[in-house]
């Protein structure tokens, strides 16, 4: 701005501030949940907490969309890789408010993926609310609802 002007630096802040917000939506925060005093926490910055034998418990921490649907299925395959004893992969939901189409898709093929393993892995989706879990209970048989 001293620089250049008020105009021009009030566009090279908004263009920063745009690309700091696509770079969280596409690679938003992750983490493996271990148990903790009776809790979940992240088990990197609570090393006590422990995860449940042959269950990784994962919290994604944002909505599932398109632009980030391919990172957090890395991110899955990531900690399965880590935690190759794991039976149920369990994903956090509580911190996605959307999901798209794209990522719907995804989360179809990822437990496809997953349940035809040479030691399959069953994927849980916990928490969910809105639209994930309206959607997820239309379209599977198969898809349990807590009481």
């Amino acid at each position: 701005t001293l620089c250049l002007g008020v105009g021009p630096g009030v566009i090279i802040g908004v263009a920063i501030s745009f690309v700091m917000l696509l770079q969280g939506v596409a690679a938003p925060h992750s983490c493996v949940l271990g148990r903790l005093n009776g809790d979940w926490r992240d088990i990197r910055r609570f090393p006590e907490g422990r995860p449940l034998p042959k269950i990784t418990v994962m919290r994604f921490d944002d909505s599932l969309v398109f632009a980030n649907a391919e990172y957090f299925r890395d991110k899955v395959e990531s900690y399965l890789r880590r935690w190759e004893d794991s039976r149920c992969f369990v994903v956090d939901c509580r911190a996605v408010n959307r999901v798209d189409t794209t990522a719907i898709h995804m989360l179809e093929q990822l437990a496809k993926t997953l349940s035809v393993r040479e030691r399959p892995v069953h994927l849980v989706l916990a928490y969910t609310k809105g639209p994930l879990g309206k959607y997820m209970r239309q379209l599977y048989d198969d898809v349990e609802v807590p009481v």
